[in-house]
This record gives structure tokens, C-alpha cells and sequence, in this order.
């Protein structure tokens, strides 16, 4: 996948260098006592933050290498479970916006479009903090068990059939080298949404999370399993066939 200026490592590196020198003003605003301080510190810190971590995408996962333990457990079930400190960052950032977009709304006194527009930041910010909450305290997860595999989030659970994917393969979604585990499903039916990802990632589906693994791990680790689990599958369908 193409990358564009935006994603380059120059870019990220030059915004992470601004982010960090206005995030130490904001930290001199504070100590003075100066106005609108807090608000910068916070604003400028986090941009910090998420440029930082798309420099360094690896610091959301352990690249264990050796998947053998987790193929050694089956046919019987294994979890993964994701990163939490990506959800950290993400529920920080939304709480922080969430705050500026009050204060400002507090303390500007903005004409209207600027005010309808912090009010959406608030609403928007402040669902976002509220879903991600959840999702920080228990985690995503990602279920291989001998039928198919599941992956979700609290209250919300999927589950697909090994007969029903394709192979497992990486995609590489930025120049800061973060890769995605995209898959294409049999049995998807019509779905804009499958449309829609095949337009942008050329799969239909894709995995949300990598779980601790790297993609290149978690996409072997996948075939694998799947492969097992077909293995086993195809004569019991052949009969019933």
C-alpha cells in the first residue's frame, strides 16, 4: 500500500518535534501561572503521544516470534487479548479534547457556528470516552477454537467459521510500519461494508487488533489454525455431504 507524505517518517518526526517544543511552553504556561496553560500542556502533549506511537507502532505489541505454545493448545480454545496502553492513549485523548472543548466553551464565549461546533466536540468526544472505557477495563479479544474464531469488544462479539475465510495475509497501512491482518469471507453475502473495505485494503474484513502479536505473527498463527481446523472439518463434511 502506497503511503503518502503525510505518513512519511520525516513528516511524523518533524510534528513529533513540534508537538514536544509546544508541549514544553504549555508546561512553562503552567508553572507561570499563565493563561490557557493547562490547555495547551494537555492538547499539544497528547499530539505528542500520537505521533510517538505512530513512529514506534511496535510498542503496542511483544513480536513473540514463537507461536508454537499457542498451536500446541489445540484443538482446545485459546484467547488473546490486546495492548491495553493503546486504549490508554485513546481514552486520554478523547477526555482531554472533551475538557478543551468545555472550557472553551466556558471561557471563549464563541458566535454561534463556533459554539455548535465545540458543543459536536463535546458529544463526540465525551461517546467516545465513554465506549472506550469498557473496552480499556476488559479489553479486545481474540477467541481460535476448532469451528472458527471470534473477536470483539464488550458487547459486541463476532464469530466466523474456518470454512468460511480465506488465507490470512498483512497489509501495511502507514509508513510508520503498522500492518493490519485482512482476510477475505466466503459467505459475506452483500455488505457495503465489505465493499467498502475491498475498495480500501483489498480484503473484505480485516482484524482490528494484532493481540499482542506482530501482524506477520498473528497472520501465521491464523493459517495455521485454520488449516488444522479445516483438516479436521473436511471429512465430517464430506459424509454429511
Amino acid at each position: 500500500m502506497r503511503s503518502s507524505f503525510w505518513e512519511s517518517r520525516p513528516f511524523l518526526y518533524v510534528m513529533l518535534g513540534i508537538s514536544v517544543l509546544f508541549t514544553l511552553i504549555g508546561f512553562g504556561m503552567v508553572v507561570t501561572e499563565a493563561e490557557g496553560g493547562w490547555p495547551a500542556l494537555l492538547l499539544f502533549g497528547m499530539c505528542a503521544a500520537v505521533f510517538f506511537a505512530k513512529l514506534f507502532p511496535g510498542l503496542f505489541n511483544r513480536h513473540t516470534a514463537d507461536i508454537k505454545p499457542l498451536l500446541q493448545t489445540f484443538p482446545a480454545p485459546v484467547t488473546l487479548r490486546s495492548h491495553r496502553l493503546k486504549h490508554v492513549l485513546l481514552l486520554t485523548g478523547s477526555v482531554i479534547f472533551t475538557g478543551l472543548c468545555l472550557w472553551m466553551l466556558r471561557t471563549e464565549e464563541p458566535s454561534f457556528f463556533p459554539t455548535l461546533a465545540l458543543v459536536a466536540g463535546v458529544i463526540f468526544f465525551g461517546l467516545c470516552s465513554l465506549a472506550l472505557l469498557p473496552i480499556l477495563i476488559l479489553g479486545q479479544h481474540l477467541e481460535l477454537t476448532e469451528s472458527g474464531f471470534a473477536y470483539g469488544y464488550p458487547g459486541r462479539r463476532r464469530f466466523v467459521c474456518w470454512n468460511d475465510v480465506s488465507e490470512f495475509e498483512t497489509v501495511l497501512i502507514n509508513a510508520s510500519g503498522a500492518r493490519l491482518v485482512v482476510f477475505d469471507e466466503i459467505r459475506r453475502g452483500d455488505n457495503s461494508l465489505y465493499s467498502l473495505n475491498a475498495r480500501l485494503i483489498g480484503h473484505t474484513s480485516a482484524l482490528p487488533e494484532t493481540y499482542g502479536l506482530s501482524a506477520k505473527d498473528l497472520a501465521k498463527l491464523m493459517n495455521k489454525w485454520r488449516k488444522r481446523a479445516r483438516g479436521i472439518q473436511r471429512p465430517e463434511l464430506s459424509l454429511m455431504g
